[in-house]
């Protein structure tokens, strides 16, 4: 079986891993970024899977056949090295992912789409809109409401131009992979995502879909360096 690792333990192998060694002084811990990432990405998993909590589909209990869509939500977190200090920008738009299952494998296709973001925002305010979004989360009772959520959480009616196109993707047992591509236009800034993802099944039957970034070096954003980056894809079978 595919061990399916939960959203917080992704953050911090990833943010740990991008960490530049000896990071002193101003800069934020890996570990604090991941704590904050991680409440953000679980308040919103919560609305997304509702009862089928994370546990990783059953190898024999998976589809073996049919189509089936997912809906849910996608994240972009940047955490980012400034001469001003650390500053983070986050964004949050929609998913639609098509699941084609035969026996035992299968394909994923999809897009994440819709995002609003807040950019540069300092850690205390990063860490309070991430803790603000577990009250959010509860008013989000179908994935159509996520982009709302998410304008109310980054205090933005303006939406991010572009998508994130997830192609090539490849279903083995309860475990499923994917690449990754697009851009992202946000106020100034314009984020690339190009990349492999990786995830799973979780629920009775496969009812939740999760892909998230393999390498925080999948996201760009010009020369700017990063101390943390992740992309997450939560969705629910419709």
């Amino acid at each position: 079986m595919i061990r399916f690792i939960p959203p917080a333990a992704l953050a911090a192998l990833a943010l740990t891993a991008c960490a530049p060694p000896g990071a002193t002084g101003s800069q934020t811990p890996p570990l604090s970024f991941a704590d904050a990432f991680a409440a953000s990405t679980e308040a919103f998993g919560e609305a997304v899977f509702a009862n089928e909590g994370a546990t990783t589909t059953n190898v024999g209990n998976m589809p073996t056949s049919g189509d089936a869509t997912y809906s849910g939500y996608a994240s972009v977190i940047l955490q980012k090295d400034t001469p001003a200090g650390d500053r983070y920008d986050m964004l949050i738009g929609s998913a639609s992912l098509t699941a084609a299952f035969t026996a035992g494998s299968g394909t994923v296709t999809g897009e994440a789409r819709d995002f609003t973001y807040a950019n540069d925002l300092t850690t205390t305010e990063f860490q309070a809109r991430s803790s603000a979004a577990a009250t959010l989360a509860a008013t989000a009772a179908s994935p159509a409401d996520y982009t709302d959520v998410g304008r109310a959480l980054y205090d933005s009616q303006d939406k991010a131009v572009g998508s994130v196109a997830i192609t090539d993707g490849v279903i083995a047992g309860p475990g499923a992979s994917a690449t990754a591509s697009g851009s992202i236009e946000h106020g100034p800034y314009t984020t690339t995502v190009e990349g492999p993802v990786a995830g799973g099944f979780v629920g009775a039957t496969g009812e939740g879909l999760r892909l998230v970034t393999v390498s925080p070096s999948s996201i760009e954003q010009g020369d700017t360096p990063f101390l943390g980056s992740q992309f997450l894809v939560l969705t629910r079978r419709d």
